[in-house]
């Protein structure tokens, strides 16, 4: 009998797709994620929540501009990620402090079990909304779903999007915007074919990404646990053995990559290796059966808000930050994300967006 980790006791006894054993209840709320929540048409219809939230973060950085100031681009992705995710998933904003920043990713799963609790599931079934909280509940009223989702199955699946979707969006975009600053020439090319393609637009909207290939160029895995003795290697690994997917080292190979430490996006460029779990040389979003269902909301998030950055605006290092002494320093976490937040300088492009 393995010993409570925090994911039994945070996700209600592992009742998450993430972390629940590979029996038939992870089988069924996979095609749920899969086949109802997350497809391609779903991701499409929450677009304008996409464009809504960050148009808000383009005019706040407008403003930052117009007072010649730097802005925290770590708080401000935080805050536009929550955001989405908050609206998609239960049609409401996450909360900010007095400073206008959303809370500390830490406090996230505190606050949305008090949001849980106090949500009145019933009301779900009378609501016109079509977020994903209130799709579930149609699923199941209407007959669709093989099992029966208790109120703590939907709280642990929802509380997955949470945790799995603010934090990964933000840190991408975040780490993207550092590593385009350190390398100018990258900046320049990107937004170049940026600004080609929206021309003189307003904002980029997201018929205009499928244009772009430049865009598309593109640490360890959750745990899991083996369901039978299996043999790996030449290694015997025991039934109910928790394993670590070291993704780090298996997409940093010599063997596979030129160079594999440097930041090189046009190795991407007329290469056949994609991100979606078919090449295991490179596996952002996993692999096979247990691969993230959240692979076309995460992209279509990410690759939006990284065109709209570098189209509306200009960016230069501040605080005495330049591209050889910026501090690409990694904590030790699950989400890789930047030890020290980024902050920049915006310089506007369009007087209104």
């Amino acid at each position: 009998q393995r010993k409570r980790t925090a994911a039994d006791i945070l996700l209600y006894g592992c009742k998450d797709l993430g972390f629940a054993p590979h029996v038939v209840y992870w089988k069924q709320i996979k095609k749920i994620s899969v086949v109802e929540l997350l497809n391609h048409q779903r991701v499409q219809s929450f677009q304008f929540v996409r464009e809504e939230e960050v148009e808000v973060v383009i005019d706040k950085i407008r403003n930052v501009c117009l007072k010649g100031e730097s802005i925290n681009l770590t708080e401000t992705l935080a805050l536009v990620s929550n955001n989405i995710i908050s609206r998609c998933v239960l049609s409401q904003k996450s909360e900010e402090d007095d400073d206008g920043q959303c809370n500390k990713f830490w406090s996230l799963s505190k606050r949305l079990m008090v949001i849980f609790e106090g949500f009145c599931f019933g009301e779900a079934l009378k609501s016109n909304k079509k977020d994903i909280i209130s799709i579930i509940f149609q699923l199941q009223k209407d007959g669709m779903l093989d099992i029966d989702l208790t109120q703590d199955n939907i709280k642990a699946i929802l509380l997955d999007m949470f945790l799995a979707g603010i934090d990964s969006s933000a840190s991408t975009v975040e780490w993207t915007m550092a590593e385009l600053l350190k390398h100018p020439t990258a900046m320049k090319k990107l937004q170049e074919e940026v600004r080609n393609v929206v021309g003189n637009k307003p904002k980029v909207e997201m018929e205009d990404i499928n244009k772009m290939s430049c865009l598309k160029f593109a640490p360890l895995l959750l745990p899991r646990h083996t369901s039978a003795t299996v043999k790996v290697g030449g290694y015997d690994i025991p039934s109910n053995t928790t394993v670590l997917i070291n993704a780090w080292a298996i997409q940093r190979q010599p063997k596979w990559w030129e160079k594999p430490e440097e930041f090189i996006p046009e190795r991407f460029e007329n290469n056949p290796i994609n991100f979606i779990g078919e090449d295991f040389q490179f596996i952002p979003f996993g692999v096979g059966r247990r691969s993230c269902p959240g692979l076309q909301f995460g992209v279509a998030s990410v690759e939006y808000m990284i065109a709209n950055l570098v189209y509306c605006f200009d960016w230069k290092l501040a605080d005495g930050a330049t591209a050889d002494n910026l501090d690409m320093t990694e904590p030790y976490v699950i989400a890789v994300y930047r030890k020290s937040p980024l902050h920049i300088r915006p310089l506007a492009r369009f007087r209104t967006l």
